[in-house]
């Protein structure tokens, strides 16, 4: 009885979401996700940027859409564009006291093969000025160490090392994240929202439950 009660729910739910208007941060994000599930990124990205420009959502909010324009287009090798949205992120969120979230060694790795080297140690010691309200962050010190150690390496090669150089010699720290970042996911790690600035309310883990019970995909992979 209490299946077939959920069932319905279920079922309410989903028809409400596909016929809502996007008003608020969950139904942008959530269609963006969804939009990005069937490859239809560019779509994605139009919906996530009216999102962006919607001033009734908070700092915060917005800078997790780029967040995410950023996690997608880095996905697709597109690492300027990437960046860009990792900027615009970063900027909306610099006076805000945001949570430490794994995956930001994936911002870095965007970073890196844009080019930006400079930019990513910028970012990671601003990351790291954050323990003073959440001593997680003190998780990217190891990050910090190899970002000076492939400046060094650079400047005693005399040349300025590509990533995809030290990433085939397999000693790049966007190397080591990509294999960490490769393991099989879990059913939990698949419903964790990472890189995420925006936490999550009890509300979103009764929805992503459902989801993954139906086996359909969540906008908190």
């Amino acid at each position: 009885m209490l299946w077939l009660l959920l069932l319905i729910l279920y079922g309410i739910y989903k028809f409400y979401k596909s016929r809502r208007p996007l008003t608020k941060f969950d139904h942008f994000y959530e269609r963006a996700f969804e939009l990005e599930e069937k490859k239809r990124y560019g779509d994605a990205l139009d919906i996530r940027n009216q999102g962006i420009e919607l001033h009734t959502l908070t700092d915060l909010e917005r800078a997790d859409l780029h967040l995410a324009n950023g996690r997608m287009l880095l996905k697709l090798k597109q690492y300027e564009e990437s960046t860009k949205h990792y900027d615009a992120s970063f900027k909306l969120a610099k006076y805000e006291k945001f949570p430490y979230s794994e995956g930001f060694d994936e911002v870095i790795e965007a970073y890196l093969y844009a080019g930006r080297k400079e930019d990513a140690l910028i970012i990671t010691n601003d990351m790291l000025k954050r323990q003073s309200y959440d001593r997680k962050f003190k998780k990217l010190e190891p990050l910090k160490e190899k970002l000076l150690s492939y400046e060094d390496s650079c400047r005693k090669s005399g040349r300025s090392e590509t990533p995809q150089e030290r990433m085939r010699r397999g000693s790049s720290p966007a190397a080591r994240g990509k294999r960490s970042l490769a393991r099989k996911p879990t059913a939990v790690s698949q419903a964790s929202h990472t890189s995420s600035f925006v936490p999550f309310s009890s509300l979103d883990w009764v929805i992503v439950c459902l989801n993954l019970f139906f086996n359909e995909p969540t906008a908190f992979q």
